[in-house]
């Protein structure tokens, strides 16, 4: 949890509006990059919607568990921050 907030290789940190964002230059950070030599016909650099859906779901857990060992709210204001982060990137109510 620490290194996702703090960061870790491969431009891999916590956003300001708590999502995850990866990659820079040639990264392949998400099971659906591809690259070719130097070529990246499929870049996934940013916040990938899959990758901050499984962080909610950690955090949420990462909650639930805290608070059975008495260190409640721990991540409840992150996993907040998230899901309010999520829902206004990803979802179009449009669709």
């Amino acid at each position: 949890m620490k290194n996702y907030q703090e960061g870790t290789d491969f431009n891999i940190h916590m956003d300001e509006d708590g999502l995850i964002s990866a990659g820079s230059g040639l990264d392949q950070v998400t099971w659906m990059d591809v690259r070719v030599n130097d070529i990246l016909p499929t870049p996934r650099h940013g916040k990938p919607v899959e990758i901050n859906a499984y962080w909610y779901n950690a955090l949420c857990v990462m909650d639930m568990l805290a608070k059975e060992l008495g260190y409640p709210g721990k991540y409840q204001k992150l996993a907040e921050k998230v899901k309010k982060s999520f829902t206004e990137k990803f979802w179009n109510e449009e669709k």
